[in-house]
């Protein structure tokens, strides 16, 4: 039996992607997306997915807990991508109401699985000059503190936080994306930041398809409050010549292996002193 997976935002960039990947993968997913607009493929221009794809469109409002209920009803794992824009005003609506509901309306329907979009810039931007706390030739891990600007990248440290204290209160398995730079009209990357179409795809759907380790905690306990949890936060960006993130931990807790690989000069980011 295939995944029946609710992707909210499912008609944007990134979610035609998961969407597109999916249908790659036959007999796996039953994708349901669940928009402010009926489902179209943002990658082929707005084109409406070919017909016999098996695309379900729900329209509703992630800020509605009704409306996320009504979408939910049924399904096995859900990919949460949907999200307002940098103004308060629509982060509150949006990317803290919204993620609530999609968490909370998990727990309650019994929904086993949920990959949520966080960014990779909630540990600071990307290695690239003076605007990084981090020098160009360090690579960073999924352990390291979080370091958010601006009330977007806030918003997506809660999409985490609420995803590790689900995965231990209601034993879901949650694996947050740190989506990293990702334009439809770019073919391949160009830099370490930067996600291609492909590996989009692909990163989300082993998020809620893969089996996943429970957390290694300080100490090598898998333990918190004496119960396993399941949730890990990976880096969702392509190979690069450039190591600016780790991406052996995705390879080992959810099996993504990017195929796609920006190459990047040594002499750009070797030896820099930041």
């Amino acid at each position: 039996m295939p995944q029946k997976v609710l992707i909210t935002g499912g008609s944007g960039a990134v979610g035609s992607a998961v969407v597109a990947r999916m249908l790659e993968r036959p007999g796996e997913f039953e994708p349901v997306v669940f928009d402010l607009t009926r489902a179209t493929n943002a990658l082929a221009g707005g084109e409406p997915w070919p017909a016999g794809s098996n695309v379900m469109s729900i329209i509703g409002d992630i800020s509605s807990f009704e409306d996320v209920r009504t979408a939910m009803t049924g399904c096995d794992a859900v990919i949460h991508l949907a999200n307002g824009g940098s103004e308060w005003e629509d982060n509150l609506k949006y990317n803290l109401v919204g993620t609530y509901n999609i968490f909370e309306n998990a727990a309650q329907l019994g929904v086993t699985r949920v990959a949520t979009a966080s960014r990779a810039g909630v540990t600071g931007q990307p290695n690239d000059g003076p605007g990084s706390p981090y020098p160009d030739d360090f690579t960073k891990t999924v352990d390291l503190p979080y370091k958010p600007t601006g009330h977007y990248t806030i918003s997506k440290v809660f999409h985490e936080a609420m995803g590790y204290s689900y995965a231990h209160e209601h034993g879901m398995g949650v694996v947050a994306c740190r989506i990293g730079n990702f334009n439809r009209t770019r073919d391949e990357p160009t830099h370490p930041h930067e996600l291609g179409w492909h590996d989009c795809g692909e990163v989300f759907c082993q998020a809620i398809a893969h089996p996943l380790p429970p957390v290694v905690h300080p100490g090598g306990r898998t333990t918190h409050g004496e119960k396993e949890v399941f949730y890990h936060a990976v880096f969702a960006v392509s190979d690069s010549t450039w190591p600016m993130y780790d991406l052996e931990h995705g390879k080992r807790v959810i099996g993504y292996h990017p195929t796609q690989k920006s190459i990047v000069p040594a002499e750009k980011w070797q030896g820099s002193k930041l």
